[in-house]
Order: C-alpha cells, then structure tokens, then sequence
C-alpha cells in the first residue's frame, strides 16, 4: 500500500490488532499487539498491507483531514468473499503519477521495496522508473538531489 504522508515530520504509529469488529472499525482501545511500528516520512511510503489493515483506524483523523493519503482498490477476497483494500503497486501506477511518486519518496525502504521487490511488494518493471528509484536513492544516500533528479522535478513541478 502505498502512503503519502502530507504532515510534518516523522508519524510513528503501532501495528495493533484490534479485539473485536467493532472496535476495529471505530477505533477502540487497542487490546493486543504494539510491538512493532510503522515510520511514516514526509512524502510517499510503502506500507505492508497487512499493516496498513491494522493501523488505517488508528489514522481516520489524518485521512479525514487530507495529512495522510493511499493508494487502493477495492477488491472482494476470494476466502471470506468480504470487500477488502489491497495496495496499487506503483508498478500500476501511471508514468506521471510513478515519477510523481519515487521524486516525493524519501524512505530509502520504500524505494528499495519498489525497485526489488520481494515480501508483498511488486518490483518496478519500467526501466525509465528503475533508473529515477535508484537516483532517488543516490541523492538521499549523498545528501543532495542530483541534477537527474532536479530536472524531474521541474518537470513535474514538485517542490520539496
């Protein structure tokens, strides 16, 4: 699942699984879980979706005021025949909304995600895409962006 988080700093938020439906869906207190975290950082991020079904409640006043956005479909599970969210892979996403993406990311694990891979996470197969993840990474890595990253944004208009 991809995440764009619009607020300030960092969001740190614990994956809790909730004891009964109701509590689930109205945000109640959580009753088991906590021990791990999802850290959020300004801009895009990719979030398991398995997490995101366990932290989603916990973040209804931030999706309500538009701080944080996803990026999902709605699908029916094929075991319980329940409407579920899944994540839309960037992959999936169109090429303006991908570059869009990967210039506003600057989790070096949601990039990496995208470009291998691997454990839920679909592999970016457009080599055009590949090539601006891995200068993503390169200008996060070095502390500054690089001048094929400057140019992209420009043409996007991105500001950051």
């Amino acid at each position: 699942m991809i995440v764009k988080w619009n607020g300030k700093g960092l969001l740190m938020t614990p994956i809790v699984e909730m004891e009964t439906e109701e509590q689930r869906t109205r945000g109640g207190v959580p009753m088991v879980g906590g021990e791990r975290q999802v850290r959020l950082i300004p801009g895009y991020n990719e979030v398991k979706d398995e997490d995101w079904v366990l932290m989603k409640s916990q973040l209804f006043n931030h999706i309500k005021e538009k701080k944080l956005e996803y990026f999902a479909s709605t699908k029916k599970d094929e075991t319980t025949g329940e409407l579920v969210e899944k994540g839309v892979a960037l992959r999936r996403q169109n090429v303006n909304k991908a570059r869009e993406m990967v210039l506003d990311c600057f989790c070096l694990d949601s990039l990496l995600a995208w470009l291998k891979g691997g454990e839920g996470y679909e592999a970016e197969d457009r080599s055009d895409i590949r090539v601006l993840i891995e200068e993503q990474m390169n200008s996060i890595n070095e502390g500054k962006p690089s001048r094929m990253i400057d140019e992209a944004r420009k043409s996007l208009k991105l500001e950051r």
